[in-house]
């Protein structure tokens, strides 16, 4: 057996397990030495963090324990965060269940073990998620729990927590970023499902059938790739039904507010688009259905241009918008993916289809192509079968020549 150091206590806990404790000098305070203690199941995990908190007295490195908490810590970097609202609404919706989980805890005493072992469970079953920053405007829409979540998600919750540590380590509250310390996840497999050609087609046919009234929504969504703030913030103003052209100037998303309105995400997103012949008489229909309802409803009419908006002219939530597709989508058979696979479906089909990459970065309004290459240009099987089917006859007729 190792021998056990003067400076190290062996504690026999209740349940008869043994701990190994040691007590680790962190300064001074009001003219009072102040120590911490630790303990550890293994005796070198408490010798080797013994030794390097004697390194760190002796650089003059050692940080003095400050007493901030976690949940602190996150508020404290969103709200210097210079990002738009609903950019602050997703990091905190990732952060929710760390916070649920540790963020009562101090930060310097939070051990990489611990964010592994949430990462790990939030991959496989549900965790609570609490109440942090859970927006005040929609109580209902945001769940106690979140999970499971596939790799993407978890990467990015531990993108955050590291983002988080790196702004404490700039304040010197600590001197590592433990977070960064957590391996995460392979990517495996995409979380994103995309539509068909003919799961579309059965979509389309299903709102034309139906005389769908919000079926503009979901033309523009597939169509166009238009991200769910963007089919929120769209005027009339914005379309030009004689030129086929629509002009992207804007976003209507969530925040702990409510729902504003804001810039396009970036400066590419601000961009004008031509309005596909297949798209142009579902828009005009839509334009027409709109004139009729405030007619219809006269001095009640609270419109403001919204090509998306209910009955009386307001615009949708942009949160509803994802439920109103979610049942359509059920209504007509489709199987369901997410309002945003929408703008992956556009993006992947015309990557099908021999659009370049560079025009499709355009079309969706992203800065980087080789972004949109890595993040939204998908294979799908049948597309995959198909290609496999050219090349063979390719081969084929090589193989022919040459005979």
């Amino acid at each position: 057996m190792a021998r056990i150091p003067d400076y190290v206590r062996v504690v026999t806990l209740p349940s008869g397990e043994t701990r190994y404790e040691v007590r680790i000098e962190t300064g001074k305070a009001d003219g009072k030495r102040q120590q911490l203690r630790r303990r550890f199941k293994k005796l070198k995990d408490a010798t080797d963090a013994y030794a390097e908190a004697r390194g760190d007295r002796s650089r003059g490195v050692q940080v003095t324990p400050v007493g901030v908490t976690l949940r602190q810590a996150a508020d404290a970097y969103l709200d210097t965060l210079p990002a738009r609202p609903n950019t602050i609404t997703a990091y905190a919706a990732v952060l929710r269940p760390a916070i649920a989980r540790l963020g009562d805890r101090p930060v310097q005493d939070l051990r990489r073990e611990e964010i592994e072992k949430l990462a790990a469970e939030i991959a496989v079953k549900a965790v609570p998620s609490g109440d942090w920053r859970k927006p005040s405007k929609m109580p209902t829409v945001v769940s106690d729990t979140c999970g499971p979540w596939g790799p993407t998600s978890v990467r990015h919750m531990l993108s955050r927590l590291r983002a988080v540590y790196a702004r404490l380590v700039e304040d010197g509250t600590v001197l590592r970023n433990t977070a960064a310390l957590v391996k995460p996840p392979a990517l495996g497999e995409r979380d994103t499902t995309t539509m068909t050609v003919a799961q579309c087609q059965q979509l389309f046919d299903y709102l034309e059938s139906t005389e769908h009234r919000l079926e503009h929504l979901l033309h523009l969504a597939v169509q166009t790739g238009l991200r769910r703030g963007e089919l929120a913030g769209l005027k009339w103003s914005d379309i030009d039904l004689d030129a086929a052209t629509m002009t992207v100037a804007r976003q209507r998303v969530h925040s702990e507010a409510g729902a504003v309105v804001t810039e396009t995400k970036t400066d590419a997103g601000r961009r004008k688009l031509p309005i596909p012949a297949t798209l142009l008489p579902v828009l005009k229909r839509a334009r027409k259905r709109s004139a009729g309802e405030q007619q219809l409803v006269g001095n009640r009419w609270e419109g403001e241009g919204w090509v998306v908006c209910d009955e009386l002219g307001r615009a949708y939530y942009p949160t509803t918008l994802s439920y109103l597709w979610k049942d359509t989508l059920k209504e007509a058979g489709v199987p369901h993916v997410r309002l945003h696979d929408a703008r992956h479906t556009a993006a992947t089909l015309m990557h099908l289809n021999g659009v370049p990459i560079a025009v499709i970065a355009a079309v969706l309004g992203h800065t980087d192509a080789s972004f949109t290459q890595r993040v939204y240009a998908h294979s799908q099987d049948d597309a995959m079968a198909q290609g496999m089917a050219s090349y063979a006859q390719v081969l084929e007729k090589r193989e022919s020549v040459q005979t």
